[in-house]
């Protein structure tokens, strides 16, 4: 896959944007497997979930827990907490969007890519030249391939984009003005306080037969007491 993405479009631009040549440097094995095939865990419609996105998403999720927790979770907490059906089950949401999002065309130019991975990696550069112990250094960290970056790079620009162009809407002046009023309001409710040794427990429960009667006359009793100036 790294092979084909060199002869791709965005090969191309990450090398001409970034000035590298990442793919064809001397010593590509220091690179933390970088030219290795991967194993899929699943395929969603056709999309990958690779082994080295499951791992890391296992692990990031491990690590919220034993930070909630305050402790490092052993092999049988991870079991019984299902940590490994959480991180899966969220990668094959992304997975689902992703392959929706191809379906429907909704595609990125390979500049907006390559421009995002210098934005969310900026350190990967130093001037116009690739960072080579860093880059190493993360990819062992995140336990991530390039092709794994650039696809988490692209699904969640588009998840962004999408997110904000579908769910982050923007009303009306005067329209949102009168949203704000209606969640903020305040009111004055006026009620009647009844001492709790008027309720007779004793004579409910002996005219439990008449119940309607009773609450009948109850509400007549007070009616006035209830009656507001609205």
């Amino acid at each position: 896959m790294l092979r084909n993405i060199t002869k791709s479009k965005i090969g191309i631009v990450l090398a001409v944007l970034f000035a590298i040549s990442l793919f064809f440097i001397r010593g590509g094995k220091r690179y933390s497997n970088l030219f290795d095939s991967d194993n899929v865990v699943a395929k969603v419609s056709g999309t990958p979930i690779s082994t080295t996105k499951f791992d890391r998403t296992l692990q990031m999720n491990i690590n919220q827990f034993n930070q909630i927790l305050g402790k490092s979770l052993s092999r049988k907490e991870i079991k019984n907490f299902q940590i490994d059906s959480l991180a899966l089950g969220a990668l094959i949401n992304d997975a689902v969007f992703e392959n929706e999002f191809d379906q429907k065309g909704f595609k990125l130019d390979e500049t907006i890519i390559a421009q995002k991975t210098k934005e969310r990696i900026p350190r990967l550069y130093k001037g116009n030249k690739l960072n080579e112990p860093f880059l190493n250094q993360f990819l062992q960290q995140q336990k991530l391939k390039i092709e794994d970056v650039v696809q988490i790079i692209d699904f969640e620009t588009r998840d962004q984009f999408f997110n904000e162009a579908f769910f982050n809407i923007n009303y009306p002046m005067n329209f949102t003005k009168k949203i704000y009023a209606h969640e903020r309001q305040t009111r004055k409710i006026r009620h009647t306080e009844m001492p709790l040794e008027l309720v007779s427990i004793e004579e409910i429960q002996t005219s439990v037969g008449n119940i309607n009667k009773v609450l009948e006359d109850f509400y007549n009793k007070y009616l006035n007491e209830y009656m507001s100036d609205e």
